[in-house]
């Protein structure tokens, strides 16, 4: 069913759904866009904080979903981080190998370690591990320990994912060779959503938020989304959020790829810290990871401006949580304040605000190697019912995380705006 002026609803607000919003409105449709919360962003949204600004949790954005974000008309300020710093392992800090000289210089590795990392790095294939896991890749490169913790260090950091048993090694690895030119962005991740909303609006859509969507139905060559009691009737729609959430709103008519996302669905989260601090103590001390231990830190605001006052910085801790790990609040943020004094002692004496969030949802639902990795992931027509497409970072062979959210919500949003 093609018309002239198609009436698109959009179900989420998050980077999938305004991705959706903003390529169905490009292409000529209507479009409404309900959303549960009070605004929209979901997992992209910013919060300012006593003068400083914090995304929810660490984001930084690669250059897939920026070329995605770029074709819509959203512009990108921002800039490149430094990925040298500090690797913790042993309870010692050491120089993290993220080039020729800090290789040659860390005391992580011995020299046996440090030529096996060059051997293992110079040879990084990703097409042939969709169906392996991380931890199958990673035991058929190197039987060196120092090695295999660094290499499930660097995985972790580039996917923000710790579920070596479940995470195809393929999608792992081709993050990691897109991540050399990530950005992190001037003024939070809102500077992307507001611009994302603009776009939808100049469009002639419309946000209706505080709406819980309770169904999706396909009915007489149309679709009905049913809220509060009441049903609106569109040409398409587009479902985003999690695979439960997908599989919950349309029902018994559920996909099979739908239904075996929504059930087997590995979730990646974390546990972040994040500190808002007068005076950086440790200037230099700009980045780090835990090579023994799932930790991360970077002072974004060293590299993107309008997230602290002059002078301040903000510092973004986290722990990346192990798939299946119940968390334990107050251990959590122990953790992470341990973590916070080792690589930034004194940090206490100008601390200004802080945040804390014991677990937060950074992927619906990895890419499983028992599923094939990117490929076997449901595509954006596999909702199932007739004019309904799915979208979020689940959904497509593109990516993770952002980049899998904008792409897919591009492909349902003009393939909803031509159905």
């Amino acid at each position: 069913m093609t018309t002239k002026n198609p009436q698109i609803a959009i179900v989420g607000a998050g980077l999938a759904g305004l991705s959706a919003a903003a390529a169905a409105g490009r292409a000529g449709a209507t479009v409404t866009v309900y959303e549960a919360t009070k605004a929209a962003g979901g997992r992209a949204r910013t919060h300012a904080k006593d003068g400083y600004r914090f995304n929810l949790g660490p984001h930084a954005l690669y250059p897939g979903a920026a070329a995605v974000l770029r074709d819509l008309g959203v512009e990108i300020p921002g800039s490149t981080p430094n990925v040298a710093g500090l690797a913790y392992a042993g309870g010692k800090l050491h120089r993290l190998p993220a080039s020729a000289w800090t290789l040659l210089t860390t005391g992580l590795l011995n020299p046996l370690d440090k030529a096996e990392f060059v051997r293992v790095m110079s040879g990084l294939r990703n097409g042939e591990w969709h169906d392996r896991t991380v931890r199958d890749w990673v035991e058929s490169v190197t039987g060196r320990e120092t090695v295999r913790d660094l290499l499930f260090a660097v995985l972790r950091l580039a996917t923000y994912i710790n579920a070596p048993d479940d995470l195809s090694a393929g999608a792992a690895l081709a993050q990691f060779a897109s991540g050399t030119d990530v950005i992190y962005v001037d003024g939070g991740w809102q500077t992307l959503t507001r611009q994302l909303e603009a776009k939808v609006l100049e469009a002639g859509g419309m946000f209706v938020h505080g709406s819980h969507i309770e169904a999706v139905v396909a009915r007489g060559g149309r679709v009905q989304v049913a809220s509060h009691g009441r049903a609106e009737t569109y040409d398409a729609v587009v479902v985003t959020g999690s695979p439960g959430g997908a599989k919950k709103v349309l029902g018994s008519a559920a996909s099979a790829a739908v239904q075996r996302s929504a059930h087997d669905a590995v979730d990646a989260r974390a546990s972040v810290l994040d500190l808002g601090l007068d005076r950086l103590p440790r200037p230099r001390r700009r980045f780090g990871i835990g090579i023994d231990s799932p930790l991360y830190l970077s002072v974004h605001s060293g590299v993107a401006r309008q997230l602290a006052p002059a002078g301040g910085a903000t510092v973004n801790l986290a722990r990346y949580v192990p798939a299946g790990e119940a968390v334990d609040p107050g251990v959590a943020e122990a953790t992470l304040l341990d973590w916070a004094d080792t690589a930034q002692p004194g940090w206490r004496d100008h601390e200004v605000t802080r945040r804390f969030f014991p677990e937060l949802t950074v992927i619906n639902a990895v890419p499983l190697a028992r599923h094939g990795g990117l490929p076997g992931r449901p595509k954006s027509d596999e909702s199932g019912l007739p004019g309904v497409f799915i979208a979020g970072d689940w959904v497509g062979p593109t990516g993770l995380i952002a980049d899998c959210a904008t792409a897919s919500g591009v492909a349902a949003g003009e393939a909803a705006a031509t159905w």
